[in-house]
């Protein structure tokens, strides 16, 4: 019975890897400066991992584009800002 309960565990694990359930491990990762001068693939990424965060939120460029995104907010609201006339 053990054997049975071991060989069933090992079948879907192989079977996992090799139907694409890790498909977000990236071979090139890229950092926040890379996406904040890369706003586009930064969008993009971004959309992917919002879409489903219990998967790949984890993933170093899920982090990295949120990371440049919310920067990038941020430097798009201080500049609205720092436009008003009362400023």
């Amino acid at each position: 019975m053990k054997y049975i309960i071991i060989a069933a565990v090992v079948s879907i694990s192989a079977a996992s890897a090799g139907a694409g359930i890790v498909y977000w491990r990236a071979t090139e990762y890229h950092d926040v400066a890379w996406y904040r001068a890369n706003i586009e693939a930064m969008r993009a990424k971004t959309a992917v991992c919002n879409d489903n965060p219990g998967l790949i939120a984890s993933d170093p460029n899920c982090v990295n584009a949120e990371k440049a995104s919310i920067e990038q907010s941020f430097d798009d609201f201080k500049a609205r800002a720092d436009a008003l006339p009362w400023h």
